[in-house]
Parts: structure tokens; sequence; C-alpha cells
């Protein structure tokens, strides 16, 4: 065999092995429910375990009366929400949150224990 054919032999094994790296990592991580992510657009959704979802306030469907039964949130903070939902659309992530004026990191760690989205 020429070098030349013993290297394009090489290169398409090494190819090969790193595809099948790829799409084994991928299969893995899509086995793991706690990191699976769908990204949609330039948003990603994170699912919530589903122990955790029961009587969680959902962002996406909730009324500005129901908004204000999550701790922290008045009747500013859940306007704010609607507005932003009306503006962008469906929330993906609670992540989301932190994009509208006031919910700072510390405010949305409050929060978060009390809602859920389904996008």
């Amino acid at each position: 065999m020429t070098n030349q054919i013993k290297t394009t032999i090489a290169i398409v094994a090494l190819f090969t092995i790193a595809t099948i790296a790829a799409v084994c990592a991928i299969l893995y991580i899509g086995a793991d429910y706690q990191t699976t992510e769908i990204v949609l657009a330039d948003r990603t959704y994170v699912p919530d375990p589903p122990d955790k979802r029961e009587n969680l306030v959902d962002i996406n469907t909730a009324d500005k009366k129901t908004l204000m039964t999550i701790p922290g949130i008045g009747a500013v903070f859940s306007e704010r929400i609607i507005e932003y939902r009306e503006i962008r659309g469906r929330f993906i992530s609670i992540h989301e949150l932190k994009e509208i004026e006031g919910i700072t990191e510390n405010k949305f760690e409050k929060i978060k224990p009390y809602i859920v989205c389904f996008p």
C-alpha cells in the first residue's frame, strides 16, 4: 500500500471513531434525565423532574392572581411576567424570568421552588 492510501484509511478511521464517540455522548446525555436539555431557537428548555412538578405555578399559563400566590411575586412582578410572556411567547425555561426587570438572581432563587414551565 502506498503512503497516500494509508493516510486516507487512517483519516477515515479517525473520522468514524469521532462520529461514533459523538453519537454515544449524545445518547448518554439524552439518557440522563437530569441533564437533558432541549434547544429551541436561542432558548433552552430544561425539564423539571416529574416528582417536583406537583403544586407548582406554571408561569406559561398562570394569570395575575395565580402568579401572586408565589412568595415574593406581587402585582407588579406578575404583570411584568405576563407582559414578557405576551411579547416573547411561552417561557422555555424558568431561568428566562431573570430577563424580567427586577428579578435578580437572588429573587429568582427564592421563587424557583414554587414555579415550573411547560413549553
